[in-house]
């Protein structure tokens, strides 16, 4: 089915939501880098590895102890107040966050032990020091997560974007300059990164709490609530094996170098691909911007069966990404060199890494909002087949190629496994959606 011969129908303010939302994440993504620029210039490479390294950890197993409710809040949030169905309502925001604050716990209790007494010949010591005490951020960064969910679903994506992309870094700055000030910096490592890093998570998760409480319809305060776990489970959990997996194809490569990289310079070695690696995120600026503002019209147009609306915001919301990125992939191109450098001596050897990671953000970008459309629209099962495939691509190229190609090798397998995810779900838009995602075909 071809997407002429219909008049497309208005989404009014999706543009200006999304520039709004867009500032949010520049701002956040420009803390980003200046964490890492004050790691690199005051701790070198190997602070900065030793930093991202546990943050790598973190991500992933913070993905896998949400259980995928953060996500099933999200789209069922938005379900349930377009619906009035304020007795669920209220059973899907107690019931998800007592389920997840629980997970959580035990997810990073039983890593703690299984990291400190069956693994610690696997990882350098400071490797292992790092990922432990970044284990203590798991509860707190899941929480934040869940709540980033619901203001996602109440469609507050501002209110949502603001204490997860801005807060999470901007905490981080202001607790490791204060614990640099007090300690002296003859005293400070990675580690100490890392502790701020947990301080930040705790305070963005008490933020994101309050501002949740702020915009629940008032009607769930005065009703009974309706707890359906098992239903939650069964839609949350191949959800959570998708964010799942769609994180472990961009934080594999960092966490594998780690494992089975060959340089004398590990820790360096990471910080080096960690600051390639961030840099080439800024390509996915674009989509961290969309994604948040259109989750909610996704999920409200599929669920009153507005096709056509459906499919205008997700081709319009295309062709602003695939402008952003194409501009992304050139500055890098042109300045990736003299940006690398300005984190210190040594980071400019991760050029070509950087542009390898950014040819294949470019490629997954190009081909549209395809995720957030899935998820939003109830196919998740199909997608998480294409995305199995690809992960499992992924971690066999980095088992492969970073023990002979280090950074160059992860940069491959990882731009090679993500435009395999986006492809197979592209697919997946057109044979189910009816409607081709991409900008302009």
């Amino acid at each position: 089915m071809t997407d002429t011969g219909s008049q497309q129908p208005k989404t009014p303010h999706l543009l200006p939501r999304i520039m709004s939302v867009a500032l949010i994440n520049g701002i956040g993504a420009i803390f980003l880098l200046v964490l890492n620029f004050i790691l690199a210039r005051k701790l070198g490479k190997d602070g900065v590895g030793i930093y991202n390294y546990a943050w790598a950890w973190i991500e992933v197993v913070v993905v896998f102890s949400t259980l995928g409710l953060n996500k099933l809040a999200m789209r069922d949030v938005a379900y349930h107040v377009t619906h009035n169905a304020w007795t669920k309502l209220r059973g899907l925001l107690i019931g998800s966050t007592a389920m997840l604050t629980a997970s959580a716990v035990i997810a990073s209790g039983l890593l703690a032990v299984v990291f400190y007494f069956f693994l610690d010949n696997v990882f350098e010591l400071i490797f292992l020091q790092a990922v432990l005490l970044g284990l203590a951020v798991i509860p707190f960064r899941s929480l934040a997560f869940h709540f980033y969910g619901i203001l996602l679903g109440l469609r507050k994506s501002m209110q949502a974007q603001i204490p997860m992309f801005i807060g999470q870094p901007f905490f981080t700055i202001i607790i490791f300059l204060i614990i640099m000030w007090y300690y002296g910096i003859s005293q400070i490592t990675g580690l100490s990164a890392v502790t701020a890093s947990m301080l930040s998570a705790l305070l963005v998760a008490l933020i994101s709490l309050v501002i949740s409480f702020k915009y629940i319809p008032r009607e769930v305060l005065s009703v009974k609530s309706e707890y359906t776990p098992i239903p939650w489970l069964k839609v949350a959990m191949p959800m959570m094996f998708m964010a799942s997996m769609a994180l472990i194809n961009i934080r594999a490569d960092i966490i594998m170098i780690g494992l089975l990289g060959r340089s004398d310079d590990l820790t360096g070695e990471v910080g080096v691909y960690t600051i390639a690696s961030r840099c080439s995120e800024l390509i996915r600026f674009g989509i961290l911007a969309v994604n948040p503002v259109i989750v909610g019209l996704i999920a409200k147009h599929h669920a009153t069966k507005q096709h056509d609306k459906l499919k205008h915001v997700v081709k319009s919301s295309a062709r602003y990404l695939l402008f952003g990125a194409l501009a992304s992939v050139a500055a890098l191109y042109f300045f990736g060199q003299p940006i690398l450098s300005i984190f210190g001596s040594g980071f400019e050897v991760g050029y070509t890494a950087l542009m390898i990671l950014a040819i294949g953000q470019f490629m997954t970008i190009a081909l549209g909002p395809v995720d957030a459309t899935l998820i939003m629209t109830g196919h998740h099962h199909i997608a998480l087949i294409g995305l199995l495939i690809a992960t499992i691509v992924n971690l066999i190229l980095n088992a492969v190629l970073i023990p002979q190609f280090g950074m160059t090798g992860a940069a491959i397998a990882t731009a090679t496994s993500a435009t395999i995810w986006s492809t197979i779900l592209a697919m997946a838009v057109v044979k189910k959606l009816h409607f081709r995602p991409f900008a302009f075909f």
